[in-house]
């Protein structure tokens, strides 16, 4: 006897899942995910393919990959970016939309750059908007 293969059909609902164990999230929510890469909730259900983002801001200054970046709509043009410097130690920088570039702002003479692979940061606001960045090497900045 020949060997059948038979389809079923899955509805892609449920998002990324990552609090259940694989085995019952199979049986229960087929159509969940566990990782997505490229991929964004669609607005018919289901999942899409990102087609990709523009971006409108330029190239950050300085040289190699970018360390972070934050968005911040209360504080100055609200995009900040870190990103080794082409020459002295500021690798901290800001979009300025009135000129469209970016500007440095100046970090303390003792930060170095040895080391650092990203950069990370977290929003407060206890009596006025501000952010803390910490790269793991230096002390954490606001």
């Amino acid at each position: 006897m020949a060997d059948r293969i038979s389809g079923f059909k899955v509805t892609c609902i449920g998002g990324m899942n990552t609090n259940r164990d694989v085995l019952s999230q199979g049986e229960m929510y087929p159509g969940s995910a566990t990782q997505l890469i490229n991929y964004e909730p669609a607005i018919t259900g289901g999942y899409r393919r990102i087609s990709g983002y523009a971006n409108s801001y330029g190239t950050v200054a300085g040289t190699g990959n970018v360390l972070g970046v934050m968005v911040s709509e209360s504080l100055n043009d609200g995009v900040f970016a870190c990103r080794r410097p082409s020459a002295g130690t500021s690798y901290f920088y800001r979009w300025v939309n009135s000129s469209s570039t970016w500007s440095a702002i100046t970090t303390p003479a003792g930060v170095t750059m040895v080391g650092v692979k990203k950069v990370r940061f977290t929003r407060y606001n206890w009596s006025a908007p501000k952010f803390v960045l910490t790269d793991g090497i230096n002390p954490a900045a606001v």
